[in-house]
């Protein structure tokens, strides 16, 4: 970095940071190798990649102080640079073992050469403002705008805004006859702010060799890839209102933080799966709006202050409320987007237990048997359906979180518990989906369904039951 300083209270700095990277992987494996046993015979192959990523920054800073004023302000400039390149070379069937992976053409079958590039830029410029009057009245204003490579081209700048303000009450006169109140002070905040964090290149339909045949001879031939480009995609912006307050109590012997928030989201970037007419099987875009609100408050005390000992804890809760605002095609029942719940939800039938033997000739009624699951009927036509009995049974957002963190400390030593809980949460256990019939590995301890054990748990293990008769994944 450079640093000038031309005047009082005015600093300029530059910085500039590169990393340059090579990496170089090779492999073989001779003749006395499990691989040996197989038909591909004994194997080479060798890999390099590049890797340079640049950042420069510039900064004006200017400091002045006249009376109760003080201002600050701040301008940046910075350039972000992201540079890989990679290329792999593979064969089997290699005979000497003394040419390792140096002479791969020499393999006598599966030579295959690959290289892949991807090149990202991100420029910004912003601007600071903070001013204070007597240190009480505190005002900051910022704004900062941003170009993403990764995004369309008509699409990559965006300008983000934002505005706080704070009262330090503390210091006013009318507080010092308040002595068990050590620290006071008002806040809020309005802001916009936006994501661009998508891979290169997806604004762009990429294409792969695929096989076919015709006339009975086989080809390679150039086809789209899965996931089709969006040239259309751009940034997802998210509009933020703060009000929080900070505090103390005795001598800061206990003191904390209770935060309310309300941000919506706008143009929200998401993988949508694709019908299979379309000739793809997903793309990025920009879908809908999305809301999220609550509140978070943070707890810290010092129970314990001595020559030897301490012991200070920090409790936190935060409580949020995430919910589809608008989707321009209404609720979007493939990629489980419904609204009015989080983005990443749970749509599925209602389990409401197993049928029993008791119950089979309504089960039969249903198309389904004792042991089966048993979910609700939503409509109560009688019939179980995807269009009318399926909802919302869950989501990824918890309801609320809470941390409870304890340090001690005596002399030289310190411990730390800390506890932590997500209350409200569905989420898709793959310990609890694998099913080991042969005992080969140890398995989840499931309360499975049979006749002597008629649990409303987990259904019966059954290895013909297919997706149709199992409409729930539990």
């Amino acid at each position: 970095y450079a640093e000038w300083k031309p005047a009082k209270g005015l600093t300029i700095r530059s910085n500039l940071g590169v990393v340059n990277a090579s990496t170089r992987n090779g492999h073989f494996e001779d003749a006395n190798t499990i691989s040996r046993a197989l038909s591909t015979g004994s194997l080479s192959s060798v890999a390099n990649t590049t890797q340079t990523d640049l950042t420069w920054e510039n900064i004006i800073t200017y400091q002045r102080k006249f009376g109760d004023h003080s201002l600050n302000l701040m301008a940046v400039t910075s350039y972000l640079s992201n540079r890989s390149d990679n290329s792999s070379a593979s064969g089997t069937g290699q005979l000497l073992a003394g040419q390792s992976f140096y002479a791969l053409q020499n393999n006598p079958s599966n030579l295959a050469i690959s290289s892949n590039y991807v090149g990202s830029n991100m420029e910004s410029g912003a601007f600071r403002l903070n001013y204070s009057f007597k240190e009480k009245y505190l005002l900051t204003f910022t704004g900062r705008e941003d170009g993403a490579s990764v995004l369309a081209p008509k699409n990559r700048w965006a300008f983000f805004p934002s505005a706080a303000a704070a009262w330090r009450i503390i210091d006013e006169k009318f507080m010092k006859g308040i002595p068990v109140i050590s620290d006071l002070k008002l806040r809020g905040s309005y802001g916009i702010a936006g994501n661009s964090a998508v891979k290169p290149y997806q604004t762009q339909s990429g294409v792969m060799l695929i096989p076919y045949s015709w006339n009975d001879v086989a080809a390679l031939a150039y086809g789209l890839q899965p996931q089709i480009g969006n040239e259309n995609l751009k940034w997802e912006l998210t509009t933020t209102q703060n009000f929080g307050i900070d505090f103390g109590i005795l001598k800061n012997r206990i003191s904390g933080s209770v935060d309310i928030y309300d941000s919506k989201t706008k143009d929200l970037l998401y993988l949508q799966q694709l019908p299979t007419t379309s000739g793809g099987q997903s793309m990025l875009n920009n879908v809908g709006k999305t809301r999220n609100s609550g509140i978070e408050v943070s707890l810290k005390t010092i129970n314990i202050e001595g020559k030897d000992f301490t012991w200070t804890s920090n409790i936190t809760y935060t409580r949020n409320k995430e919910r589809i605002v608008y989707l321009p095609t209404g609720n979007d029942i493939a990629n489980s987007l419904i609204i009015g719940s989080p983005v990443n939800s749970f749509y599925d039938y209602q389990k409401i237990g197993i049928w029993q033997t008791v119950d089979a000739t309504t089960a039969t009624s249903f198309g389904y048997k004792p042991g089966d699951i048993r979910v609700l009927d939503v409509n109560k036509d009688g019939k179980i359906t995807a269009i009318n009995d399926r909802m919302v049974v869950g989501s990824a957002v918890p309801l609320y979180s809470v941390g409870f963190n304890n340090d001690f400390k005596y002399k030289s030593f310190d411990l730390n518990v800390f506890v932590y809980a997500r209350v409200g949460q569905t989420f898709v256990s793959s310990y609890a989906l694998k099913f080991e019939p042969n005992a080969v590995e140890n398995g989840a301890a499931v309360d499975y369904w049979t006749p002597e054990n008629p649990t409303n748990a987990y259904p019966q293990p059954d290895s013909k039951i297919s997706r149709a008769s199992l409409p729930f994944a539990t």
